[in-house]
């Protein structure tokens, strides 16, 4: 069985480490202790130990470990198994390094070029759609809060914010704080919708009760009747 030399795996890279790396063969990577270890490792050893992996189940378990942006856009730029260099790409949340991966590897690795581009357009494409239900939400809490809102604009403001489909594996936090938040606005805006269709219906009900008085006023008999009545 294949053993690694005992160390402390949270200290940084030396020159025997990447020698050790370079010579573990596919078996040894395969073995589950030996990933324990080295996922456990300092994650400047990480990045170094995936440039020279073999196995690419391996390398991705380290990659999927890293735990910024700096250290994926290290791997990314390496050597190693491509799966995982565009792996570390697709983990990536900040667009200016993205955007710095993506030149680097233009030209020189066409994958990972393109899980960076791509990578680039989806982190885009949930900020634009945060920027617009965040913008739904802080409209409906203005109408709300100005005593606006009405029954045609809530309907629409709900019928956008379905239609926003806020990103499950990006800005995670952020998005489920502005579904709290919405949901939270939705009650007090439902709450004030009835409140109004309430009020419209007892103006309704006071507006034909009025018609009926005025139509009576016009019967010569009733105002004779009513007359009649006031005297005695």
């Amino acid at each position: 069985a294949y053993e690694i030399p005992k160390r402390d795996w949270s200290s940084d890279v030396c020159s025997s480490d990447l020698c050790l790396a370079e010579e573990l063969d596919d078996q040894a990577t395969a073995s589950g202790d030996i990933a324990a270890q080295l996922v456990g490792a300092s994650a400047t050893f990480r990045i170094a130990f995936i440039a020279h992996a073999k196995n690419e189940t391996l390398a991705l378990a380290l990659t999927e470990a890293l735990d910024n942006d700096a250290h994926r856009a290290d791997v990314a730029r390496g050597r190693g198994p491509i799966e995982a260099r565009a792996a570390a790409a697709r983990g990536m949340h900040d667009l200016a390094l993205l955007d710095a991966v993506a030149h680097d590897t233009r030209d020189k690795q066409r994958r990972v070029y393109r899980a960076a581009h791509d990578r680039i357009d989806e982190l885009k494409t949930a900020h634009e759609t945060y920027a617009q239900a965040e913008a739904l939400c802080k409209r409906l809490e203005s109408l709300v809060s100005r005593h606006e809102l009405t029954l045609t604009t809530f309907t629409q403001i709900e019928r956008d914010w379905q239609a926003t489909h806020l990103s499950t594996s990006i800005n995670v936090a952020a998005n489920e704080n502005l579904r709290t938040r919405y949901a939270a606005m939705r009650t007090r805006a439902q709450a004030v919708v009835q409140e109004q269709a309430e009020y419209w219906r007892e103006a309704e009900r006071v507006k034909a009760e009025l018609a009926s008085l005025a139509a009576r006023l016009d019967d010569p008999l009733y105002v004779e009747s009513t007359a009649f009545h006031q005297l005695r």
